[in-house]
């Protein structure tokens, strides 16, 4: 997907111009340049809600992951959620 994004490139400048037509009519990410160089990528909200769903699947993963690997240290320092959000300060 990351290399497929330079595939739909458009000028900042052309973007300013077009933006109302750039929106209706986008189906897949753009890249807008200014100077040659990427400074945003304008991506559908129906996309952006699927990468925001697999991000947080991801993240997921990682924390159970990472307990899993906590809870077979032997030296680990245990808390309850309240200890946990009290030392937090919320």
């Amino acid at each position: 997907m990351i290399s497929s994004l330079f595939n739909n490139v458009m000028a900042i400048t052309e973007f300013r111009t077009r933006i109302k037509e750039t929106i209706d009519n986008l189906i897949e990410p753009l890249v807008i340049i200014r100077r040659n160089k990427p400074q945003v990528v304008v991506v559908p909200y129906e996309q952006f809600v699927k990468m925001e769903t697999i991000v947080e699947e991801h993240m997921d993963l990682e924390l159970i992951r990472q307990l899993e690997e906590r809870i077979g240290d032997p030296e680990a320092v245990y808390m309850s959620h309240e200890d946990f959000f009290k030392e937090l300060g919320v």
